[in-house]
C-alpha cells in the first residue's frame, strides 16, 4: 500500500485560498468605489444646478426687486413660508419653474422682468424638481431638520429632496441663500 504525502498540497491550497480572498475583496472594494464615485458625480451635478438656479433667482431679484412668489429678497419667513416645488409630500404652492415663480416666464406680476433667467425647468438627477423655500428649517449643522423639530432655525434655501425624494430628511441637498 502506498502512502500519499499531503504536505506539499497544503501550501498550494493555502495559496489558492489567499488568491480567492484577494479577488473577492477586490471585487467588493471596486463595487463600493464605483457606487461612491457615481454618488459624488450626482451630488456635484445637483450642486452645479443649484448654483445656476441661485444666479437666476438673484438676477430676477435685481431686475424686479422680488424673488420667486414675489417674495422680498433675503427676507427669511419665520412662519410657514413660501414653497415652490412639485413634490406630492410637501404643500407646494407652485412649481419653481411656473410663471408665478418668474424664472422661466412671467405671469405679469414682476415689473421690469428681463428674463427668462433659466431656459427651462430642471430636474435633479433623480427626476425630482428642485425647490425654493423661504422658511426651510436648518439644524445647528446647517442640515435639514424634521418639520416637527423645535431646535431649528428658518432659512431661505433652494435644493433637491435627494435620491429618495422625501423632504426634510438626511439626503436633502440644499444651497442656503439666507439664514
Amino acid at each position: 500500500m502506498q502512502v500519499k504525502n499531503f504536505k506539499n498540497n497544503t501550501g498550494a491550497s493555502l495559496i489558492a485560498i489567499v488568491i480567492v480572498l484577494v479577488v473577492v475583496i477586490s471585487a467588493f472594494i471596486g463595487g463600493w468605489y464605483l457606487n461612491y464615485r457615481e454618488k459624488i458625480k450626482l451630488e456635484a451635478k445637483t450642486r452645479a444646478d443649484l448654483e445656476n438656479i441661485k444666479v437666476a433667482i438673484i438676477r430676477l431679484g435685481q431686475d424686479t426687486l422680488y424673488w420667486p412668489g414675489n417674495t422680498k429678497p433675503y427676507q427669511v419667513d419665520s412662519g410657514a413660508g413660501i414653497v415652490f416645488c412639485t413634490n406630492k409630500e410637501v404643500a407646494c404652492t407652485n412649481s419653481l419653474f411656473s410663471t408665478s415663480a418668474g424664472l422661466t416666464a412671467t405671469d405679469g406680476s414682476y415689473l421690469n422682468w428681463q428674463g427668462p433667467y433659466l431656459r427651462s425647468a430642471m430636474l435633479d438627477p433623480w427626476s425630482h424638481e428642485y425647490f425654493f423655500e423661504t422658511a426651510f428649517k436648518l439644524d445647528s449643522n446647517f442640515a435639514a431638520c424634521k418639520i416637527s423639530d423645535d431646535n431649528c432655525r428658518p432659512a431661505i434655501v433652494i435644493g433637491s429632496f435627494g435620491p429618495n425624494g422625501v423632504p426634510h430628511d438626511f439626503d436633502d441637498i440644499i444651497l442656503t441663500l439666507k439664514i
